[in-house]
C-alpha cells in the first residue's frame, strides 16, 4: 500500500514540473540581451498580432533587430515622459512594471498571463546592469583595413 502512495506522489511532483512548462535554468554572471532577453520576446511578445511586423501594438517591435533599439532609452508610446527601458532602473521603466504585472501603467504583458518569476527577473537583472548611458546605439565594430 506504501509503494502504491509513493508511486501516485511521486506521478503527481512529475505531473506538476511538466505542466509548468520550459524550465529555465538561472542565468550565472551578468544577463545579455541576445542570449537571455531576446529569446523571452520571441517566445512571448513578438508573436503575430501583438508586438511584431511594421504596425506593432504600442508601436512597440520586439523582434530580432529591433527590440533593444525599441526599448532602450525611449519614451513609451502612451506613457510619455515614462522611459520603456531606463538603463540601471527597473522601477523607472515601463516594460518592467507591464510583464511583472504591476498595474501601474495599466494592463500587464503578454495579455495572455505572466511570465514565469524567473524570466521577470531575468528582465529585471537586465535593466539593473545596463548603464546609465547604454542607448539603443548598435555597437560598432572595427572593419578590416579601416582606420578612420
Amino acid at each position: 500500500m506504501r509503494t502504491g502512495r509513493l508511486v501516485g506522489f511521486l506521478g503527481l511532483i512529475i505531473f506538476l514540473i511538466s505542466c509548468r512548462g520550459e524550465i529555465t535554468p538561472p542565468v550565472e554572471g551578468p544577463v545579455d540581451f541576445e542570449r537571455d532577453i531576446q529569446p523571452i520576446f520571441n517566445q512571448s511578445c513578438a508573436l503575430s498580432g501583438c508586438h511584431k511586423g511594421p504596425n506593432p501594438t504600442g508601436n512597440l517591435r520586439l523582434e530580432e533587430g529591433y527590440s533593444y533599439e525599441n526599448l532602450v532609452n525611449v519614451v513609451s508610446f502612451g506613457y510619455s515622459p515614462a522611459l520603456r527601458v531606463k538603463p540601471g532602473s527597473p522601477e523607472e521603466s515601463v516594460l518592467y512594471h507591464k510583464v511583472s504585472y504591476s498595474g501601474l501603467y495599466g494592463g500587464g504583458m503578454p495579455p495572455t498571463g505572466p511570465l514565469p518569476p524567473e524570466k521577470v527577473d531575468l528582465i529585471r537583472r537586465w535593466i539593473e546592469e545596463l548603464a546609465p548611458g547604454d542607448s539603443a546605439l548598435p555597437s560598432l565594430k572595427p572593419v578590416a583595413g579601416c582606420w578612420f
